[in-house]
C-alpha cells in the first residue's frame, strides 16, 4: 500500500507593484509513492487572490481581480460588493466568512486508475487546508475538464473522458457536484460557482478519508 501526496508550485513576486501582482496561480500534482518509486497519478490548478495583502498597500479589490482575467473579474461580481471591496453580505451571513482572501479551486484530475476512491476530495480538502489560510471562502466550477484541455491541464489526453461519457454537460456537472457536496460545497445562488465556508465547521480531511474507506 503506498502514500498520496500534493506538490505545490508557485510563483510569487518579492514586492507586488501591479495589482495582478496579489493573485498567485498555484500548478500541483499528486503523487502515488510505494516502497521503491514515486509517479503522479494526477493535478491540480489553484488561484489565491489575496486581497488583505493588497488593502495594506492601498490596492482595491475589484482592481485586483479585474487585472488578473475576465474570470476572475467575473467571480468578484457574484461574490464580491464594489461599494465595500469585501465579500456581499449575503456570502457573510451564509458563508460566515471570517477573512478576506479567496481561494479558487481551478481543476483537480486523477488518472483513471485512481478515481472512484475519494481522492479527489482528499486533494481538495489538503489544498484547502495548506493554502486556505487567510481565506474567508473557497469557490469552484463544477465543470469537467475537457480532452481539449488536456495540454493546458497538465495531463495526459486519455485521463479526461469526453461530455459523451456523462450524457450531457449538465450530467457531468451535477456529478461533480454531488461528489463535492460530501466535501460542504453549496451552490452560491443561481452562478456557476459553488462555495465552501472557512468560518463554518465542514468535513475535516480525516472525515473524508474515513467515508473513503467505508467504501
Amino acid at each position: 500500500m503506498g502514500t498520496i501526496s500534493l506538490r505545490f508550485q508557485a510563483h510569487v513576486p518579492i514586492s507586488p507593484i501591479e495589482p495582478n501582482d496579489f493573485v498567485t496561480e498555484f500548478m500541483g500534482d499528486i503523487l502515488y509513492t510505494t516502497d521503491d518509486k514515486t509517479r503522479r497519478i494526477g493535478a491540480f490548478d489553484v488561484t489565491r487572490v489575496n486581497i488583505a495583502l493588497g488593502k495594506d498597500l492601498d490596492e482595491a479589490a475589484w482592481e485586483i481581480f479585474d487585472a488578473h482575467s475576465a474570470r476572475l473579474a467575473d467571480d468578484f461580481q457574484i461574490i464580491f460588493s464594489h461599494n465595500t471591496d469585501d465579500f456581499k453580505e449575503s456570502i457573510k451571513q451564509y458563508f460566515c466568512t471570517p477573512d478576506f482572501d479567496l481561494l479558487i479551486i481551478d481543476s483537480i484530475i486523477l488518472s483513471p486508475k485512481f478515481r472512484g476512491r475519494g481522492l479527489g476530495l482528499m486533494a481538495a480538502r489538503t489544498i484547502v487546508d495548506q493554502l486556505g489560510w487567510g481565506c474567508g471562502l473557497t469557490v469552484a466550477m463544477m465543470t469537467p475538464v475537457l480532452p481539449c484541455d488536456a495540454d493546458e491541464a497538465r495531463v495526459p489526453r486519455r485521463w479526461l473522458p469526453g461530455v459523451s461519457d456523462f450524457c450531457t454537460q449538465a450530467d457531468a456537472k451535477g456529478k461533480i457536484a454531488r461528489h463535492f457536496e460530501k466535501m460542504g460545497f453549496e451552490r452560491i445562488g443561481q452562478s456557476e460557482l459553488w462555495g465552501l465556508s472557512h468560518g463554518l465547521r465542514r468535513p475535516t480531511a480525516r472525515d473524508l478519508d474515513k467515508l473513503r474507506r467505508r467504501r
